[in-house]
């Protein structure tokens, strides 16, 4: 496919509610390839996270996240 033979990896800053879901997520490094962003995308839209805490309590929080291909 359009992946070829080689490692690709797509970075997103994403924005997690205090219940671990993401509720923002924005593309800073695409990984050059259509299909792998859309995973990507999609796979922090359904991961559930754990929330940051503070005083013991989930608060909202920003959140790096790169994923990486590998064939």
């Amino acid at each position: 496919g359009d992946f070829g033979n080689r490692r690709l990896s797509t970075t997103f800053d994403v924005y997690i509610d205090s219940r671990g879901y993401a509720i923002s997520e924005t593309m800073i490094a695409s990984s050059g390839v259509e299909g792998v962003d859309a995973f990507a995308r999609a796979a922090i839209q359904h991961h559930l996270f754990r929330p940051a805490e503070l005083l013991c309590t989930p608060v909202v929080a920003e959140l790096h996240v790169q994923l990486n291909y590998e064939p």
